[in-house]
Formats: C-alpha cells, structure tokens, sequence
C-alpha cells in the first residue's frame, strides 16, 4: 500500500468528527474503519485481506491505527492531541454513559470521578495520548498482555511519545481543530474541504463540582500527558501553525465554519 493515511485516533481528541470529514473527501467505501470494541479482530481482518483488496483503502482509522502500519509503504500519519485536563473529563462521560463503552458497566458502579481516576490509572485510561503515541496499547488488541503502569514506565513510555510525534505528517490541536483541517486540506491537496460540525461531544457540568484538592491529584497523575502536550506546543508541531490566517481563503473557511457551530450549539 502507497501513500494511505494512517488516522490514529486517541479517544475523545475530535476524532469522530474528522472520521466524518475524511469518509466525505474520500468516500466511505474506501475507509478501513477499527472497530473500538474489537481492535485484534479489526487488525486480523485487514490482515486477512489480499494486498489487492488492502490496496483499495484511501484511508485506515481508528483507535490504534499505528498498528496497521505495517501495511503501509508510506503512511500519512495524522493524529490530534488535546488539552490533557478536558481529555480525561470527556473520557470519564464518554465511558460511563455511552453503551458502546467496554467500561460502561464497571464505571456505572462508581461513585464520583475520584474513583474513576482510580480506575483509569489501573485500567489503562490515564494518560491516553502517551500511550497511544507511544504504540503501547497491545493490551487492547490482547487482553492477556499487561497494561503499562505509568508510574514505572512512565518516563520512558514520554519519551518515545515524543519522538514519535515527529513521524506524524500532520498532528492537530482539538482547540485549533478548524484551522488544523484547514492546513490538512492544503497537505494532502483536497479540492473542497466539506461541511462538518462537532460531533460525539461530551457534557462538562461534573467539572463544576469537582475540588482544587482532586485537581492537584489528577495533575499528577496525567503528568506525562501535560508533559507530551506542553512539548507539541513548544515544538510548534502543531499543523495550524502553517496555515496563513490572512488569507481570503481561510478567512471564509473560518466564516463558514463559524456559522455551522453557532447553529450546530
């Protein structure tokens, strides 16, 4: 396979909605979408597949779709990060609310989002954007393997984070998302980019009702998070940095998109 796009989504980063974006610019039909729920069974029916059959996808997406790499002769690696804080919020409503969560059942017994915090650094949902972008999420694709404990592997788990962000040919910022699929347009040189409007969004009352005490604990405990995203904002890896903000172009795109929002809230 040459030159497919390689979409890894990291849960609750905006990445239902560019899912829809690239379904648009190149038809469903040829997007391989991974299952949430079944990520090995995913990857073994891509792996299944005749390289002619593998062949007809534009584009791989989906939690985990750095696995598929292996298919791809040069992969267009685009990913989207978020502030580390509003990640785990959205996260924490996203599982314990939506049926589709394979958490859905466990969370739903728990009290407050203390406990949840408890639960997700046991349960490997602490810390999400360096455990994908550091590709250590096998256990999601095998539940006999181990989920990495942060507190011991941490550091390192940071670190290939970090290097591995720079093999990604575009990475977004969930609070730049329009002028991100703006600059994504103009790299991979689509004609038109669609109408799109949020979607999967997540309500954020419970941080109205959360104390200082718990937010210095759950600091803590995203610290590699907050560490990986303060590095994307320093390098600039950020791919709205490129778009040229006075043009008349992106000017309508943002009026454009702009009223879609106002209508879509």
């Amino acid at each position: 396979m040459e030159d497919t796009i390689i979409f890894n989504h990291i849960p609750k980063t905006g990445g239902s909605t560019f899912r829809i974006i690239l379904n648009r610019i190149y038809g469903q039909e040829n997007v391989f979408f991974i299952k949430s729920t079944d990520l090995f069974g995913s990857l073994n029916l891509f792996r299944k597949l005749s390289s002619k059959n593998q062949n007809t996808y534009k584009v791989i997406a989906g939690h985990g779709a750095e696995y598929f790499s292996e298919f791809v002769n040069n992969p267009i690696r685009v990913t989207i990060l978020r502030d580390p804080a509003e990640l785990f919020f959205s996260q924490y409503q996203y599982l314990k609310n939506s049926p589709n969560s394979i958490f859905q059942k466990e969370i739903s017994k728990l009290r407050s989002i203390e406990e949840y915090l408890d639960f997700a650094i046991e349960n490997g949902q602490d810390n999400l954007m360096t455990r994908y972008l550091s590709n250590s999420i096998d256990w999601l694709f095998d539940l006999t393997k181990a989920i990495p404990e942060m507190y011991i592997e941490g550091d390192d788990l940071l670190q290939k984070a970090k290097k591995n962000l720079h093999q990604y040919q575009a990475v977004l910022n969930l609070s730049t998302f329009d002028a991100g699929i703006y600059a994504v347009h103009d790299l991979l040189g689509w004609k038109r980019i669609p109408r799109y409007r949020p979607s999967n969004k997540s309500d954020y009352s419970i941080r109205s009702n959360i104390s200082d005490q718990f937010l210095i604990r759950l600091k803590d405990a995203l610290r590699f998070d907050i560490e990986l995203f303060q590095y994307f904002f320093d390098e600039k890896i950020d791919i709205s940095f490129q778009v040229k903000k006075e043009s008349k172009s992106f000017k309508l795109f943002k009026l454009r998109q702009g009223l879609i929002n106002k209508i879509a809230k």
